[in-house]
């Protein structure tokens, strides 16, 4: 992850889609067994960059259980445009989850965000835009939105249609 701001624990401002995406990719390299992310259309640019993909290649087929929850808003979208992430999700299926949320709170929500079990994130406040902040090794910032993750997936349904069609 790029370097934090002279406060050890301030998050680092992220403003273009080449630090969104240096972000995002320490924040999967940083990642001990989970990784969750909420994106509501899966942001073309961000997870489908080609390091970012080889950091969870890397990361999903490490030894190990290793669990990857994608929560999307809209599924349709990312399917129609052959995200590579959902590709790699088809070869990996009991690693990479996807869900789509239903809640019309959940459906309502205008960030997008990415964090590890390390305590690193990313968030942006609204998705159509890269930016945002990152931060790592703060616990206490990405336990607020794994839990708040949490209650989305519960109520959110899972994605068959995503899954590799087996005939």
């Amino acid at each position: 992850m790029p370097a934090q701001a002279d406060d050890d624990d301030a998050p680092l401002a992220v403003t273009d889609l080449a630090g969104a995406t240096a972000a995002a990719t320490a924040i999967v390299e940083g990642a001990r067994r989970h990784l969750r992310i909420f994106a509501p259309a899966l942001d073309p640019g961000l997870l489908d960059a080609a390091g970012w993909l080889t950091a969870l290649r890397r990361f999903a087929t490490r030894p190990g259980d290793k669990l990857v929850h994608v929560l999307l808003v809209e599924a349709t979208s990312p399917q129609r445009s052959r995200s590579p992430l959902i590709a790699l999700a088809q070869r990996l299926p009991s690693v990479i989850l996807f869900r789509q949320v239903t809640d019309p709170l959940d459906m309502a929500r205008t960030d997008a965000f990415l964090v590890n079990d390390a305590g690193d994130g990313l968030r942006r406040p609204l998705a159509e835009r890269w930016q945002g902040e990152a931060w790592s090794a703060q616990p206490g910032m990405s336990q607020r939105l794994s839990n708040e993750f949490a209650l989305m997936w519960d109520r959110a349904r899972i994605c068959s249609e995503l899954r590799k069609l087996e005939l």
